[in-house]
């Protein structure tokens, strides 16, 4: 019986690390960033209609081509490339009045920049 138990436990672990966590988040509350599954998110103390025109003015600055816009009510998204061509996703949604979720990608799945990612979140929390 005390093996059965120590084998559940061993196959419990097993599949907690071979399983992969895709989400990381470093920091506390506003302002923390997360990293999932490639995307490297933040949460700006601002307005989502600031936040998303602060977006746009970074996508212009850093000579970002967007292929694609999605507008709704509560989420933005632009998808592009860079200078290089390498693929650029935005994406800013609403968590409430005063604080706005910015999503940042670049780069493939699987190979994903997350310091020109960071740089890109670094842009809009200089212009808020």
């Amino acid at each position: 019986m005390k093996k059965i138990g120590m084998l559940i436990s061993l196959l419990g672990l097993a599949a907690l690390f071979c399983s992969g966590c895709a989400a990381v988040v470093v920091g506390a509350g506003a302002g923390a960033v997360a990293y999932v599954a490639g995307e490297v998110q933040r949460d700006y103390p601002a307005p989502y209609a600031k936040v998303v025109t602060r977006a746009e003015q970074v996508i212009a600055q850093l000579e970002i081509v967007i292929t694609e816009t999605s507008r709704g009510g509560m989420e933005t998204w632009f998808e592009g490339h860079n200078q290089q061509g390498t693929p650029v996703r935005i994406r800013v949604s609403t968590l409430g009045p005063e604080v706005t979720k910015v999503g940042v990608r670049v780069g493939h799945v699987g190979l994903w920049d997350r310091e020109r990612a960071e740089a890109i979140h670094g842009y809009i929390a200089q212009r808020l």
